[in-house]
């Protein structure tokens, strides 16, 4: 395992991919009427103030000895997502006891806006590490997965 890790890329790498979504509603307080003839006396409203959005958010993290790890870039990612913000840091690199070597340890975290928003229950494509050659498609959780009652998933009863 050494040796595999010894002209590595990376030797530890996480990432992982957040999605949230915006409705677009929100709860409005009103004054309440203390008229006794007023039923309902509605204490809020429920307004749209746009449609819905979606967001991405990719955190990572990777660490490397002898150089700095492969990271993800930005610009990496689905057709369907725009790269808003982002942030990077790399933390001062530390001399090996054996003073023969350095170890390197950087993060960060990318904002997204979806162009089209799809809702949380379909396909989420959960993304590769930036050394992994295979398709962003062999990472995705298919939709079956979202929106399943609690009380069925894997065949268990809660």
């Amino acid at each position: 395992m050494a040796e595999q890790l010894e002209n590595a890329q990376t030797q530890k790498y996480f990432a992982e991919r957040l999605e949230f979504r915006d409705a677009g509603v929100m709860q409005i307080p009103v004054a309440v009427d203390n008229n006794p003839a007023n039923v309902n006396n509605l204490t809020s409203v429920i307004v749209r103030l746009h449609q819905p959005r979606e967001f991405i958010v990719v955190t990572w993290s990777a660490e490397k000895w002898g150089e700095p790890p492969r990271v993800p870039s930005p610009y990496d990612l689905e057709p369907n997502a725009v790269f808003l913000d982002g942030w990077r840091a790399a933390e001062i690199p530390i001399l090996s006891e054996d003073l023969k070597g350095r170890f390197w340890r950087m993060r960060g975290q990318y904002l997204y806006a979806k162009k089209v928003a799809k809702g949380l229950d379909v396909e989420m494509q959960c993304g590769v590490a930036p050394f992994d050659n295979y398709p962003i498609t062999y990472s995705a959780i298919g939709s079956e997965y979202f929106g399943v009652e609690p009380k069925r998933i894997m065949g268990q009863q809660f």
